[in-house]
């Protein structure tokens, strides 16, 4: 299913630097999406901090592209990023930190002391392979739902996930309600929708 892109307030697309961010750029331009209402959004693996784990011309790469369809790029982060996680000891879990139009916000890091000091395992569970859950995953949920501009608006998430990349990602929907929705809801109404274009 595609959804109305003409029905949406926001349209955010993540985009890495790789191939699968971009050829849903590409998908919203050619299904006529309209382009004063898309943003990407790129989530800084490292924290905004030493290279460790991003190459070191991803960010730039994301920035050209931004500018090169004239978007507006958003940048989130966990602080310190993946090294930080892997080797977090009895510490809360790191703030998340985003850039949105009014400015930057950081949020979190009061939670309980936990332990990590694992690297991620190879496993279509987002607790052992935490890096995904942590560092892309619950930082743009954060941003979501740390912003009062989604308030009462529609917004389509676009994320590139394949369906041959792995049998968890086959078992995907291409388009259904995004985690942060919550149009049925009493107090603080966001109709949030996710749609991966590229997943056949």
């Amino acid at each position: 299913m595609s959804p109305d892109l003409a029905s949406y307030d926001r349209i955010i697309v993540a985009v890495s630097g790789g191939k699968d961010g971009t050829a849903c750029l590409l998908a919203l331009l050619e299904a006529g999406a309209p382009v004063d209402r898309i943003e990407l959004w790129h989530h800084e693996v490292d924290g905004a901090g030493r290279s460790f784990m991003d190459w070191l011309s991803t960010g730039p790469y994301v920035e050209a592209l931004a500018r090169d369809f004239g978007l507006p790029l958003y940048r989130s982060w966990r602080e310190g990023g993946f090294e930080r996680e892997m080797l977090r000891d009895t510490t809360p879990i790191a703030p998340i930190v985003f850039e949105t139009p009014d400015g930057v916000v950081r949020t979190g890091g009061q939670g309980p002391e936990g332990t990590r000091l694992r690297f991620p395992q190879v496993s279509a569970s987002l607790s052992v392979r935490w890096c995904s859950a942590s560092l892309k995953v619950d930082v743009a949920d954060r941003a979501l739902r740390g912003q009062d501009r989604f308030l009462n608006r529609r917004t389509l998430v676009v994320t590139g996930e394949r369906a041959e990349e792995s049998p968890a990602r086959a078992r995907y929907a291409a388009f259904e309600p995004h985690r942060t929705d919550t149009r049925n809801g009493t107090r603080r109404r966001r109709h949030v929708d996710h749609w991966r274009p590229v997943h056949a």
